[in-house]
């Protein structure tokens, strides 16, 4: 998987837009995108961040959509299609990073996590 972290979100949104070739304004709305591969190779995953949306719950999101890419990719025909019981994978996305956004906030709240050092 590959990481890029962008200051501008303008720059972010343009650089997803010419990665896939869509129209513009497809990204319009995105503060963070992934783009699965399809086929095995070194990396399985691009996401694109933004600086000023570092949070649990845009990375944990753009992650699941990296995770469901490698798993279409390596799914056992035994098991059913890949897409047979998820329907809307955006959905999927939303609560897993909203629930662990919860999670390691309450985590910080009551101190589990040590201050790294400068």
């Amino acid at each position: 998987m590959a990481v890029q972290v962008y200051e501008d979100l303008v720059e972010l949104r343009s650089a997803a837009t010419r990665h896939i070739a869509a129209e513009p304004g497809y990204f319009a709305e995105a503060l963070g995108v992934c783009h699965a591969y399809t086929s095995p190779g070194p990396t399985m995953a691009l996401i694109r961040l933004w600086r000023q949306r570092l949070g649990t719950s845009v990375i944990v999101h753009e992650v699941t959509h990296a995770a469901m890419g490698i798993y279409r990719m390596d799914w056992l025909p035994e098991h059913g299609g890949p897409e047979d019981a998820l329907e809307n994978e955006e959905v999927l996305c939303y609560l897993v990073g909203d629930l662990t956004r919860r999670v390691v906030d309450r985590l910080h709240h009551y101190g589990m996590y040590k201050e790294q050092e400068a």
